[in-house]
């Protein structure tokens, strides 16, 4: 548990600065400016790239370290024996893949390019489901912020506190 714990503090000055900016951006979509809107495309995009890393082998080094989370191989449904990490990776590159393209066309929709904007709310819950299925299959406590965006992202698709039809695009 002090493992845990000491993981956790170490995400505290990220997850600050995550909601500093996440209260700046709800501020300038409030507010209607194109600017927040773009903003929020950037971060959904970004949000589904990081996902990546689950699909690809940790660095040099990172295989022995618990400062990498995004590691399948270490998943609790490998060490504790209920799937192989063959079979896991069966899993793991297929919902990669979908939640990296999910939340690219949530991006898109989000500025109104390509994408309509009206299916931001299904793609944004579809994109975060799959990324909380990753979250969850690597479940360590580095991943608390990623959990913790998840959660936040369907609270603001399921409120309907905002949506690309309603924003300010140009």
């Amino acid at each position: 548990m002090e493992v845990a714990l000491k993981d956790v503090g170490k995400l505290a000055p990220l997850a600050v600065a995550l909601g500093v900016v996440g209260i700046v951006l709800a501020w300038m979509l409030t507010q209607q400016m194109a600017l927040g809107t773009w903003l929020l495309a950037a971060f959904l995009l970004g949000h589904g790239l990081v996902h990546m890393m689950f699909a690809v082998p940790p660095p040099a080094g990172a295989e022995a370290s618990s400062e990498y989370p995004f590691d399948p191989t270490r998943s609790w449904l490998v060490t504790n024996n209920l799937l192989g990490t063959g079979a896991l990776k069966v899993i793991v590159v297929p919902l990669v893949v979908a939640v990296v393209v999910g939340y690219t066309l949530t991006a898109l929709a989000t500025v109104g390019i390509l994408v309509p904007g009206g299916w931001w709310s299904g793609l944004l819950v579809a994109s975060t489901i799959g990324s909380l299925a990753l979250m969850v299959i690597g479940l360590t406590p580095n991943l608390l912020l990623g959990i913790a965006i998840d959660l936040l992202l369907l609270c603001v698709a399921f409120a309907s506190v905002w949506s690309p039809t309603t924003a300010a695009v140009a």
